[in-house]
């Protein structure tokens, strides 16, 4: 669904159907200007998702069961439901010392997205945020 301009009644839509599907295992919804009330419902719905795995090349299951130690999610273009998500499982992912987030649509109309992932961020990850 990637690049299909969702934005967020789409995102809404999106949402709404994750909580019906429990069989999809992998979501990739980037490069699609998901901001508001629609990031922040697609990014609870992929979280509360069990059988989700992967949501825009974040590794779900991996940051959950902290058994990633890199992550570089350069050009994912994951958005603002893809920071809420990071946000959300950072302070889980313990084994992370080093995460790359270059690139990822989120313009600075997204500052408090960014903002979000950094307060998540503990002492000691490398967190590279470059045009993030």
């Amino acid at each position: 669904l990637g690049h299909n301009d969702l934005k967020a009644e789409g995102a809404k839509s999106l949402a709404e159907a994750l909580t019906v599907n429990t069989a999809l295992t992998s979501l990739d919804a980037g490069w699609n200007s998901i901001t508001g009330e629609g990031a922040e419902q697609l990014a609870k719905a992929v979280l509360e998702h069990t059988t989700l795995k992967d949501f825009c090349s974040i590794p779900l299951t991996n940051l959950r069961s902290d058994s990633v130690t890199e992550l570089d999610l350069t050009n994912n273009g994951f958005g603002v439901p893809g920071a809420i998500v990071l946000a959300a499982l950072l302070p889980e992912a313990t084994a992370l010392t080093f995460l790359n987030l270059a690139n990822n649509d989120l313009g600075s109309a997204n500052e408090w997205a960014k903002a979000r992932v950094r307060q998540a961020a503990r002492p000691g990850l490398d967190l590279r945020t470059p045009t993030f």
